[in-house]
């Protein structure tokens, strides 16, 4: 006979656990909702609010997973697409929060029984760990906005989960899963690789255990399930949607826009033209990178007037000692475990350090988790010697004070983080919208000009009269099919495969002789913005204000630069 008594305890805890699990997701997404963006926000997530509202496809790598599940979000906001995926990262970054938790408190569990006092300071000291990636900047940052990085760190969460759940329990259902899950976290974006080392040890424990072929097979043919969003590319190409980025018709194209296409110049140790990739300039990336990422890591977490150089110097050196304390812990208690997030967290560090973009904040949002786990295994740690060593015995409510951690974070950052009033994107847009005459040929300078009218003409279905041409396009083959069928009353388009001048000069000259000139005197033509070489040959007058002076201020330093310029320019 079953006895149903000794389950009890583990019933109960398990309930504990579920009901910690909701209460850190519902106060997540409560956060998230109140700082959420009511709209498009400045950078890539404009052009996958218009790709999702759209079905397009994306810039590479096409993130088709994405823009499977962000249209059904905005099917239900369609007035408002934008919101739709805003709130769908919301969602996801509220519930991988809650998947942190549980991460968390199973990892603890590694640990002695004489680590705590009582079961529910570990399930208290997971939640603060959770909370502190809660209300971390770049992960809040992504959470308010459309980005796929969301949904990504969702991923993480829910592998590193049946990973733990795979070494602890030993059940090969997991590690299935773990590859299934693993398949799809690539379909939505390639930082899925840095996860590689916990899939490489718990395929390694089966072996080693003597475990079933099958399960490998199986696995296998799970993660190439898992891949199966990628057919979205193909077929949704076919239909010549408002976005086809890249155009992934053909087996060529497809293969182009899944390896990353144009920003293949970015990857692993390719830097930018003029720059020879030697040893030296290479160990002089590195050593900026890490500088970064060190000054990264500090401030992901608080925010003050007085957060001094000399301070961040000090909290980052506390935090580097936490983190090898508690990592120096996961080796002793569980060598595969600590292997695992050694190894994911190195891999993170990796791909930051061969992708030379400038915005690689989101792949430093790979390590965060990674660190948490081991830093807090180290203030366990630290704590445990506390109460060893000076109070001689184990101290009630100890743990508790981790709490102020994420609180503080909260505090701190919620200024910069709340986006809930955050309308300047949409406003350009509508500005534009609202003052370029019509049929006129608006030629846009860059990612973020270009994104905004995009969303507004192709997902709103403003200003269809509008023929928005994106300069920084003009020399990508792709782009051309943008303009193959236009009417015949339709401004005279050239878009060619070539490579990009090197000089300014050389790329307005193409831009001349391609664009302006064959259109020139016969309708209006708007830029978003000017420049010295350009008006040598143009009469350039600026036409209307389209950006509040204040704009600036209410982004992030990191995104100033990519701002458009805030007057609209007519040619006479």
């Amino acid at each position: 006979m079953t006895d149903f008594s000794a389950m009890r305890p583990s019933l109960k805890k398990n309930r504990i656990n579920i009901l910690i699990f909701i209460c850190s997701v519902v106060v997540s997404f409560s956060v998230y909702l109140a700082t959420l963006a009511p709209s498009i926000y400045w950078g890539d997530g404009i052009e996958l609010a218009t790709v999702c509202a759209t079905l397009g496809i994306a810039h590479p790598t096409g993130y088709p997973l994405f823009t499977l599940i962000g249209h059904i979000f905005c099917q239900i906001f369609n007035h408002n697409p934008a919101l739709g995926t805003n709130l769908m990262c919301a969602l996801f970054g509220a519930l991988a929060v809650g998947f942190f938790f549980l991460n968390l408190n199973l990892a603890l569990q590694l640990l002695p029984a004489n680590y705590f006092l009582h079961e529910h300071y570990r399930q208290a000291a997971a939640l603060a760990g959770a909370f502190l990636i809660a209300f971390s900047r770049t992960f809040w940052f992504h959470a308010t906005t459309t980005e796929v990085y969301a949904l990504h760190i969702f991923f993480m969460a829910l592998i590193i989960q049946l990973f733990l759940k795979h070494i602890t329990e030993r059940r090969e259902g997991y590690l299935m899963g773990m590859m299934g899950l693993w398949g799809l976290a690539f379909s939505n974006h390639m930082l899925s690789l840095t996860l590689a080392p916990l899939i490489v040890i718990a395929i390694a424990n089966h072996i080693a255990e003597k475990g079933k072929s099958k399960v490998l097979i199986i696995s296998c043919l799970l993660f190439a399930a898992g891949l199966s969003p990628y057919i979205y590319l193909p077929i949704r190409a076919a239909q010549s949607p408002a976005l086809n980025w890249g155009n992934p018709l053909s087996l060529k194209n497809f293969i182009w826009v899944v390896s990353g296409g144009e920003f293949k110049k970015f990857q692993f140790m390719s830097f930018l033209p003029g720059i020879p990739f030697t040893v030296e300039t290479f160990k002089w990336h590195v050593s900026q990178r890490l500088y970064f990422f060190g000054k990264w890591i500090v401030s992901e977490f608080y925010e003050f007037p007085f957060f001094t150089k000399t301070l961040k110097l000090v909290c980052l050196c506390a935090l580097m000692v936490v983190w090898a304390w508690g990592t120096g812990i996961l080796f002793r208690y569980k060598k595969s475990v600590g292997a695992a997030v050694l190894g994911a967290f190195v891999f993170s560090l990796l791909m930051s350090l061969l992708y030379n973009i400038p915005d690689i904040e989101p792949y430093f949002l790979a390590c965060l988790p990674l660190i948490i786990i081991s830093a807090l295994f180290g203030l366990i740690g630290l704590l445990h010697l506390f109460e060893i060593y000076f109070c001689g015995r184990k101290v009630n409510f100890i743990i508790y004070p981790l709490f102020i951690l994420p609180l503080i974070s909260l505090l701190s950052l919620y200024h910069f983080e709340d986006k809930s009033r955050h309308l300047d994107a949409f406003n350009y847009g509508l500005n534009v919208c609202r003052k370029a005459p019509h049929q006129s040929l608006v030629i846009t300078q860059s990612d973020n000009d270009i994104y905004v009218l995009w969303y507004m003409q192709k997902a709103l279905g403003m200003r269809e009269d509008l023929t928005i041409v994106g300069s920084n396009f003009i020399h990508s083959g792709w782009y051309a099919a943008y303009f193959k069928d236009a009417p015949p009353n339709s401004p005279l388009i050239t878009i060619r495969q070539t490579d990009v001048p090197e000089s300014k000069e050389a790329f307005i000259n193409d831009l001349m002789s391609w664009i302006i000139q064959p259109n020139y005197k016969k309708l209006p033509i708007i830029l978003t913005w000017t420049d010295a070489y350009l008006e040598l040959f143009y009469d350039i007058r600026p036409f209307e204000k389209a950006l509040d002076d204040k704009a600036q201020q209410r982004v992030p330093n990191d995104y100033r630069p990519f701002l458009p310029q805030p007057y609209l320019y007519m040619i006479h």
